[in-house]
C-alpha cells in the first residue's frame, strides 16, 4: 500500500506548517512510483482559522510543477483582518 512521510513540521506565531509526501508503489515492473507532495498551512485567526493545502503529484519526484509551485508559495500573501 501507500506510505506517508512527514517531511517537515513547523509553527511560528499563529501559522502551523506541515509538509508530507505520499508514495504510491509501482503496480507493474515498468510503471513508475507515483508521489504526492503536499504543503499544508493552517493560519489561526483567534476565532477560527484558514487552511491552505497545495499538492504536487509526480512520477519519481520529477514533476515539472515544482518550480511553479515554489514560486507561487513564495508570492502567497494572506491578509488577516
Amino acid at each position: 500500500g501507500a506510505t506517508m512521510k512527514v517531511i517537515a513540521a513547523d509553527k511560528k506565531g499563529n501559522v502551523f506548517y506541515l509538509r508530507t509526501q505520499v508514495l504510491f508503489p509501482r503496480s507493474g515492473s515498468t510503471d513508475k512510483s507515483a508521489v504526492l507532495d503536499q504543503e499544508i498551512f493552517f493560519i489561526g485567526t483567534g476565532s477560527g482559522g484558514l487552511s491552505i493545502r497545495v499538492g504536487v503529484p509526480s512520477l519519481d519526484l520529477r514533476s515539472e510543477a515544482y518550480a511553479w509551485t515554489q514560486a507561487w508559495l513564495v508570492s502567497l500573501r494572506i491578509p488577516i483582518s
